[in-house]
């Protein structure tokens, strides 16, 4: 997706991977349109997943939640993967919420950008005395 926007991919700063795709548009929007939708699937079947052994916990009662933990690992494994579930969700609620902040953004960028080329300003600087 990054390629494909024109953009170099750091791996951790210290080098740029190599480019998989050139820039191309339709690549990008097919790429970040295939990557919201497996990020929405896998989220979904998560909260499903956790919300199925909440179920066999709280409503029936049964040891499936526990035999899916280390029994003599005591309480902290149990926190640290419910810690990780909440960051989970938390992180998705976050990037649903800035999505439409940023389309938002990109939509007001659009607008102006195509202002400036319908009169005439461009990426120049536009200097009101030369007119």
């Amino acid at each position: 997706m990054t390629n494909a926007a024109g953009f170099d991919v750091s791996f951790f700063g210290l080098f740029d991977l190599p480019k998989l795709f050139v820039d191309n548009e339709l690549t990008m929007q097919l790429a970040s349109k295939t990557h919201s939708i497996l990020v929405n699937a896998i989220t979904i079947l998560l909260i499903l997943h956790i919300l199925a052994a909440a179920k066999h916990h709280f409503m029936d009662r049964d040891n499936t939640l526990r035999n899916m933990f280390l029994v003599n690992a005591g309480n902290a494994f149990y926190y640290l993967i419910l810690s990780s579930a909440i960051m989970l969700l938390l992180t998705f609620s976050w990037h649903i919420l800035t999505k439409k902040e940023v389309n938002h953004q990109t939509h007001e960028s659009a607008h102006e950008q195509a202002h400036s080329q319908e009169h005439g300003m461009g990426d120049k600087p536009h200097d009101s005395l030369t007119h």
